[in-house]
């Protein structure tokens, strides 16, 4: 059942023309978004022709034109969170704990201000802060866990195609079935 509109909407295409144009960004094939659209030709020619008229429409034109562009933006702001996404796997990935502390002359190690620490923040998971005894015998411990150093590199180096993976198969090797084509210039093959 084909579709049946020719009216056009206030921007000039038919319900057709606009399945057309849907069909064309997906594929860049005309003839195929054209059958997808439901258009009939009787043969290859008429579809020819018809595709290059189509093509040259102000209204075919400029809706291509938008769906590109809204494609294109879509694509941009995919690009951009995958910048991210890699960003942040790279500070984890690559972080290095000494960032986080001040080692003074006498090598005692102090725990530096959150706000301090910028970016490399983000590889932590956790804070833990305990208090010890009272006064002037006061103890406050800070441990620190991070997200997976491990896993983020991991996920890089997949990302970077890093990483090689080989398939082992076992069992029975079946070699393909090759069939001699007759020499009376058919091209089928015989009926098994």
């Amino acid at each position: 059942m084909g579709i049946k509109a020719s009216r056009k909407s206030s921007d000039g295409l038919t319900v057709k023309e606009r399945i057309f144009c849907n069909c064309f960004v997906v594929h860049q094939k005309v003839r195929k978004s054209l059958l997808e659209a439901g258009y009939n030709f009787k043969n290859g020619h008429t579809a020819d022709v018809y595709a290059s008229k189509i093509l040259k429409k102000p209204a075919i034109k400029l809706y291509l034109g938008q769906l590109s562009k809204k494609i294109q933006g879509e694509q941009e702001q995919v690009c951009e969170q995958a910048k991210k996404v890699i960003k942040e796997l790279d500070t984890i990935g690559f972080v290095d704990p000494r960032k986080f502390v001040d080692v003074d002359d006498k090598g005692v190690i102090k725990v530096k201000p959150l706000n301090k620490l910028g970016n490399e923040a983000k590889a932590i998971s956790k804070i833990k802060q305990t208090v010890s005894g009272s006064g002037d015998n006061k103890t406050v411990t800070t441990e620190f866990s991070f997200h997976s150093k491990t896993e983020s590199l991991r996920m890089l180096g997949e990302h970077h195609k890093l990483y090689t993976q080989m398939v082992r198969h076992s069992g029975e090797v079946i070699s393909p079935i090759i069939y001699r084509l007759p020499d009376d210039g058919s091209r089928e093959p015989p009926s098994v």
